[in-house]
């Protein structure tokens, strides 16, 4: 069998599955077809990508490897065959949404292939589970068996995390179990917490961590903690998945560091309803939002589209030469007009902070509690209907209130008791979604 540069020899009749090395996936992929020979990774191994469309994948699983033992192996863009090599491959199908793949062990080459980023990164986990097994965190060479592997997830909804929990503990389990934990604040430390949800399962992580500034006895922040999230949003979102962390100027500037893998963009919230309640200093109107991604980020457009003021919004004529992409030629002239939605989102985002006496209709109640209006629209831009938000410092609970409002689900996570218990009071009163 010849799978892009890989020949696979088939194994001798005599040698049945169960004699042959296991592929230490779960689940057992639908199809698997051991072969003579091995592949073996070390830390001169390298990653090939035959277009753009791949390189996310490429490097997410740079990512994950010197993540488990130190290697850095480097990535190239070619479609050379180079001996020893892991190389990811897209695979045309006119199924679009497709997620299966395929997983080609050869003695020369570890090839990965998937019509779709999701399948591509399913190949990537089932590849990382086979390295995993044969030691790869202790950072020598591992040799994985020939094999070639054809899989899919079984279910539509959150991928192979269904299909990992259905092995286990059968479907009519699994359901409790997402019942017991989507759409709920959990009283708890997300350290803890973070760990139950299995990787790529999920769609955004909008957040509002403590900022280290001392305004409560719950406001501590190590960089510690900010790069355990970072490790953790790495292994939870999807390709697709969005990462949004808020945080204090200052502070967030010496912790940037920490946000390189996810690719970080510095936005700011910018609100004008503020005072100055520091002395003989410039005071704070704004606040700093970390937008991170794995690649290939949601971005619904029109959702985050901001209302022109009504003088802008009135079509306006210009003397623009006739390449002008706004509008069409009238009269020898281009007529400009605007979106009837608004301009497009930039890096400030302007919505008044809730403040006592200003956004009554939020009830402030919780120190550093964010505007509903603004964590729809992070919502709104980065996820779509049914997709799953997860807030690892609830606080004051909006963004779960914005997910809800929206038809996202959502795990919510804080361990102060008292906030939770009104996270999930404003949970209540947002009424309930559909069960899974």
């Amino acid at each position: 069998m010849i799978v892009g540069a890989c020949t696979l020899i088939a194994a001798p009749a005599w040698a049945t599955t169960a004699c042959l090395p296991d592929a230490d996936i779960i689940p057992a992929p639908a199809n698997r077809t051991f072969s003579a020979g091995a592949f073996t990774m070390d830390a001169g191994t390298k990653i090939i990508y035959e277009s753009s469309a791949e390189k996310a994948t490429a490097e997410i699983l740079q990512a994950e490897v010197k993540a488990r033992n130190g290697w850095k192996w480097k990535v190239l863009h070619t479609g050379k065959h180079i001996a020893g090599a892991v190389v990811i491959k897209s695979a045309k199908n006119n199924k679009s949404d497709a997620e299966d793949y395929s997983l080609t062990v050869c003695s020369t080459q570890l090839v990965l292939q998937a019509t779709s980023d999701a399948g591509l990164f399913y190949a990537v986990q089932s590849m990382l589970q086979m390295a995993d097994a044969r030691g790869i965190s202790a950072g020598r060479p591992v040799t994985l068996p020939a094999i070639h592997i054809t899989d899919a997830p079984h279910f539509a909804w959150r991928g192979l995390l269904l299909d990992e929990s259905d092995h286990f503990y059968g479907k009519q389990t699994v359901e409790e179990l997402l019942d017991a934990m989507v759409d709920q604040i959990h009283t708890a430390d997300c350290r803890e917490l973070l760990a139950q949800i299995p990787d790529g399962s999920v769609d955004a992580i909008i957040t509002d961590p403590p900022y280290g500034v001392g305004q409560g006895r719950w406001d501590t922040l190590t960089e510690e903690l900010a790069a355990f999230i970072v490790r953790e949003a790495l292994r939870l979102l999807k390709p697709t998945g969005s990462f949004f962390w808020f945080g204090h100027n200052e502070t967030t500037a010496q912790m940037w560091p920490v946000f390189k893998p996810l690719r970080p963009r510095w936005l700011t919230w910018f609100y004008r309803n503020s005072s100055n309640i520091a002395q003989r200093t410039f005071g704070w109107n704004s606040q700093v939002i970390v937008y991170g991604h794995k690649g290939n980020p949601v971005f619904n457009l029109d959702a985050g589209r901001i209302a022109y003021s009504p003088k802008t919004s009135t079509s306006r004529v210009s003397h623009d030469d006739s390449s002008s992409q706004y509008g069409i030629r009238r009269n020898g002239k281009i007529a400009k007009t605007v979106h009837e939605l608004g301009r497009k989102p930039m890096d400030v985002l302007e919505f008044p902070a809730v403040t006592a006496g200003v956004v009554q209709a939020e009830g402030r109640w919780h120190p550093t509690q964010k505007p509903l209006a603004l964590m729809r629209q992070l919502v709104a831009v980065a996820t779509d209907p049914g997709s799953l938000v997860v807030d690892p410092f609830c606080g004051g609970g909006t963004t779960c209130l914005a997910a809800r409002q929206l038809g996202r689900h959502f795990i919510g996570i804080e361990r102060d008791a008292e906030f939770a218990g009104k996270c999930r009071q404003r949970r209540d009163d947002a009424g309930k979604l559909r069960s899974l």
